[in-house]
């Protein structure tokens, strides 16, 4: 059996009997009507962990297959995000190797956005300047930003040091806060997209492990109070193929995988780095609709797709009693029903 081949079999015993997740994301890819006919409001990918590494062209390779793939899936795109680690150790020779691909691949008018990972710090140099070489070689105005693409919010944050489980401050949190404030206030039926590195601790598969630390429940809160936020972040590599990888409760996280390579949890039987590990490749497409958002898995090693699409339906709209239960987690039933018998 090829090594890939293996690896997909371990990955289905890993993720077999996550039932209480597995059903929200059964919800709400069942009770969509998807139709291909239909024009998006907005298309664009998430990718994440590039790691561009000065001693290898294996994840050379691994970029220009996703970005090829990407393109054609979709010919037309509004932004293109990368949530992170672009590089391996952030140095100016992995920057302008990832960039030879980037500029020659991405779409004209593509909105690029990118926030700094933890190993796009690991070059040496102080924190400010190592954020110096990230805004030149990124050509981001800044290290935490706000935009507006075809009329949606995008809200990008970076970690302010290199520590594995990064740094998001007061300041950049409160930041976050206005700017959220803000895009509900003009728009409060649409979602919100938010960009980080770093998972938001306790959400998505991984965050327990690879979470943010310091300043969590400050950075929880503030997105917390916006429950139409859908939040991407990478860093932990763990599976697409996982049903825990999108978590909703107050808000809706997404995990993004990995471009360079699959990583599990500890403990599993085929262990941290199963057989075949560097041979996966993933990220995703997002379509935005009126009333939904559609987000694509993309296994790049397989040029295919991964499962069925995660659709969020009405995101700007918090869970109530008058939804049909098929679109509410085992969790929040569970909820519901403690709640109901008090």
């Amino acid at each position: 059996m090829k090594a890939k081949n293996k690896f997909a079999a371990m990955l289905t015993v890993v993720t077999v009997g996550l039932t209480t997740s597995l059903s929200s994301v059964q919800a709400y890819s069942e009770s969509s009507n998807l139709d291909n006919k239909r024009k998006p409001e907005l298309v664009f990918p998430v990718i994440s962990d590039v790691h561009i590494d000065d001693g290898s062209t294996a994840d050379m390779n691994k970029f220009k297959t996703a970005m090829d793939q990407l393109n054609k899936a979709a010919p037309k795109q509004d932004a293109f995000v990368v949530v992170g680690d672009l590089t391996d150790y952030g140095y100016a020779t992995e920057y302008d190797k990832f960039f030879s691909i980037y500029n020659e691949k991405k779409q004209g008018d593509v909105q690029s956005m990118f926030t700094m990972g933890n190993h796009d710090y690991w070059n040496g140099l102080s924190v400010e300047k190592a954020q110096d070489r990230f805004l030149e070689k990124t050509g981001m105005d800044s290290l935490y930003y706000h935009k507006k693409v075809n009329g949606y919010d995008f809200i990008t944050l970076s970690p302010e040091n290199g520590n594995t489980h990064g740094l998001y401050s007061v300041n950049q949190i409160n930041w976050l806060g206005e700017k959220l404030a803000g895009a509900e206030k003009e728009n409060p039926d649409q979602p919100i997209f938010v960009f980080l590195h770093q998972h938001i601790k306790d959400t998505v598969y991984g965050s327990d492990l690879w979470g943010t630390q310091e300043n969590k429940e400050l950075l929880y809160d503030t997105l917390k109070k916006h429950p139409q936020v859908i939040t991407f972040s990478g860093h932990s590599h763990y599976p697409l193929e996982d049903p825990r990888t999108i978590h909703q409760k107050d808000f809706t996280s997404v995990g993004t995988s990995s471009v360079s390579y699959l990583e599990l949890e500890p403990g599993k039987l085929q262990g941290f780095h199963p057989e075949g590990y560097r041979d996966i490749s993933q990220g995703m497409l997002v379509e935005v609709y009126n009333n939904e958002v559609v987000i694509k898995k993309r296994d790049f090693h397989k040029d295919d797709w991964t499962g069925k699409p995660w659709v969020i339906k009405n995101p700007s709209k918090k869970i109530n009693l008058n939804i049909q239960t098929t679109e509410i987690s085992c969790h929040r039933l569970l909820q519901l029903q403690t709640r109901l018998r008090l």
